[in-house]
């Protein structure tokens, strides 16, 4: 339980430092630096590209960890299961591709959103916005067989807050126009992925060559149907926070981007109470699928038991920050304070009146 605390703590830490960042990103400096249009379109582009990223993951991000046990072999780097995994997200992205290619304004007629000619034309980039954030979760994912989560907890959580930040402020002092901004969205998603890639394969644990005899093993069967399972599971819970993000705007219209930008604050605050049992999760997954492995269920109970007491010990020491950050964000947010809201009648919202 020693490294399960250590790595949690660590992965927590990394995790607030990020949130922090986005925090004063999201609440104080986006609302200063960028028009409220375009902060309402950065929100609903990522929005729109973490649900489908679920989408694309194919349930993998849980088959990284689940049968990491049955693939395990150092010698050939674990018959090649992370590249394997990673071909999910890309075959799933040129299906998409081609459906979006061929019937793109007739999905847009039958979800009846809105046109809008900014979202319009910066909607290609949900795409590979969507791919880089699938193949960021698997690479954060697979370190954790290894009980390695703080490195990539860092690339996923303060090297693309920071990154972020930097682009914004080069686009507040005019250095670089709006389409290069956007743009530039794929470059701060990009660097975590050839980041990890890079640290695992210095690890020692992932190769581009893939045993696909060793897909036919009696272990290795189950992969397509597990991961098949957990995705549609996986699109609900998705669907459950990226909605609001991800389609306010095309719903509502003509002012959508503003009131998406005005909301940007609370939907954000409200990813910080999931993090605690992220953290954690990301270093017992793995003991769970060895022990699942080897049904050895005491030791699984044992460790269940210390980490919902260790759970309960975070939650308690954050209640307090959260509950003064979120009256706080009420009265001092830049976006509520400053920014107007030309926002029409709930009567021309589409769907959203209904």
């Amino acid at each position: 339980m020693g490294v399960i605390i250590r790595q949690s703590v660590k992965t927590t830490l990394l995790n607030y430092a990020g949130i922090i960042i986005g925090a004063v990103n999201t609440i104080i400096l986006y609302p200063l630096v960028l028009e409220p249009e375009a902060f309402g379109l950065m929100q609903n582009l990522l929005g729109k590209a973490s649900l489908l990223s679920n989408v694309l993951l194919f349930g993998t991000g849980t088959s990284v960890i689940r049968f990491f046990p049955t693939f395990e072999n150092k010698e050939n780097r674990h018959n090649g299961l992370l590249a394997l995994l990673l071909l999910f997200p890309l075959i799933m992205a040129c299906l998409l591709a081609s459906v979006f290619w061929l019937w793109g304004e007739e999905v847009a007629l039958l979800l009846q959103f809105t046109p809008n000619e900014l979202l319009q034309n910066y909607a290609w980039l949900v795409l590979p916005l969507s791919l880089l954030m699938a193949w960021n979760m698997l690479l954060f994912y697979f370190p954790k067989n290894f009980l390695r989560t703080a490195v990539p907890a860092f690339f996923e959580q303060v090297v693309v807050k920071l990154a972020s930040l930097g682009i914004a402020v080069a686009y507040f002092w005019q250095w670089i126009t709006m389409t290069v901004f956007f743009n530039s969205l794929l470059i701060v998603f990009a660097v975590p992925t050839l980041s990890l890639m890079g640290y695992i394969h210095h690890q020692g644990h992932f190769t581009w060559r893939i045993n696909w005899s060793f897909l036919k093993t009696d272990g290795a069967k189950g992969l397509l149907g597990f991961s098949f399972v957990y995705w549609l599971g996986s699109i609900a819970a998705a669907s459950r926070t990226y909605i609001a993000p991800a389609f306010l705007a095309d719903m509502v219209g003509d002012g959508g981007l503003v009131l998406q930008a005005a909301f940007a604050p609370a939907f954000y605050i409200a990813t910080a109470i999931a993090i605690p049992g992220k953290s954690i999760d990301a270093i017992l997954s793995a003991f769970t699928a060895r022990y699942v492995k080897e049904e050895d269920w005491l030791p699984l109970g044992v460790l269940y038991k210390k980490a919902a007491n260790h759970q309960f010990l975070l939650g308690v020491l954050l209640l307090v920050p959260l509950t003064l950050a979120c009256t706080t964000c009420s009265v001092s947010c830049p976006m509520a304070i400053n920014m107007p809201l030309d926002i029409p009648p709930p009567s021309s919202w589409g769907r959203l009146a209904s």
